[in-house]
């Protein structure tokens, strides 16, 4: 017998953060289950896949479309790394097999954003079906919320829902320094990154190129002093490296934020939600786009020392979210209680 882990993502093109926490559960987690498993991924190879990259045995719906019946219609449970965007008759013909869904973003959360924004729509990534969602996360037997915040998903679900946050291990420990008041800012293209408030600024975007054009038509942005660089693996891993040192960061809804983690391994100073961890005391922080531009003014004028300070006291607290052996452990209990 094996269990099969749907994902829409996963080895060395990774597209999100999504697929960094898939394939760390592939690496640290999956070789403490008890029962064999089979990776099966949404869609079709991307450009550079490297099959190696992935540990386990693994499926692409798109590539081998006459394995997925036999492969849901022998395996003993269904679990969701990443749930898939949209309806999968394939899958919910064995939905009685359906048993954890990790919840990464709740839909019913964000498809409202533009709305608290003051913006006309909202943009996003890619179209998600709302229904197929629900559909999932009322079939299954647990939902896993992997957000450090708490998230709407546990208050629609309270019985089912449990919250095992992600972790960041803190590899680069670059210290701060000011380079100049150039702004970075390393996600997707859409309106819960709060992508328009790059308006007028000067610095680097790490993005999608089909979000960045859309945004910029659509919002008649001005990013003529925007540098874009088309998101990728090199790319992500030189960027942080560029000379700047603000770093837009200011999400909503946002569950983890593992690029604030990213920014902040890096020596970068984050301009944050006010929603994002609230407990922490941190003086950066902004919900609108005028917000935005007065904070990161404030920031730009502060004194070294000042913003020194406020560097280590947000690093003291995003460091107490190193803890891997904890994450894998209370997944692995999880997976393997029968």
């Amino acid at each position: 017998m094996f269990d099969v882990l749907v994902t829409t993502g996963a080895g060395n093109v990774p597209m999100g953060g999504s697929d960094i926490w898939v394939n760390n559960f592939l690496e640290n987690v999956v070789p403490h289950l008890n029962y064999p498993i089979v990776l099966l991924i949404d869609g079709r190879k991307p450009n550079g896949f490297e099959p190696s990259s992935i540990s386990c045995q693994f499926v692409f719906s798109k590539e081998q479309p006459l394995l997925i019946g036999p492969l849901l219609r022998n395996c003993r449970k269904i679990h969701f790394l990443h749930n898939n965007y949209y309806r999968r008759d394939e899958l919910w013909e064995y939905k009685e097999k359906f048993h954890t869904i990790f919840c990464h973003a709740y839909i019913k959360e964000i498809i409202n954003t533009n709305v608290d924004l003051g913006l006309d729509r909202v943009w996003l990534p890619t179209t998600m079906d709302i229904q197929w969602e629900q559909d999932v996360l009322n079939q299954c037997k647990k939902i896993v919320w992997i957000g450090c915040n708490d998230g709407m998903v546990q208050n629609e679900f309270p019985n089912k829902c449990i919250q095992i946050p992600n972790y960041y291990e803190f590899q680069y420990n670059k210290r701060y320094v000011w380079f100049n008041d150039r702004l970075g800012y390393a996600a997707r293209s859409e309106t819960r990154k709060c992508f328009h408030f790059l308006d007028n600024h000067m610095g680097y975007a790490l993005t999608d190129k089909i979000g960045f054009e859309n945004l910029k038509e659509g919002l008649n942005l001005n990013l003529r002093r925007i540098r874009f660089y088309p998101y990728n693996l090199e790319n992500h891993k030189n960027f942080f490296n560029l000379d700047f040192t603000p770093f837009h960061a200011c999400y909503v809804n946002e569950p983890f934020g593992y690029s604030i983690f990213n920014a902040v391994d890096y020596g970068k100073l984050p301009i944050l939600n006010k929603q994002w961890l609230p407990n922490i005391n941190y003086k950066y922080r902004a919900s609108t786009k005028e917000e935005f531009d007065k904070i990161y003014e404030k920031m730009c004028d502060d004194d070294e020392v000042e913003r020194v300070f406020w560097f280590n006291k947000l690093k003291e607290e995003l460091i107490k979210y190193d803890n891997k052996a904890n994450w894998i452990h209370r997944i692995k209990l999880l997976l393997n209680d029968n």
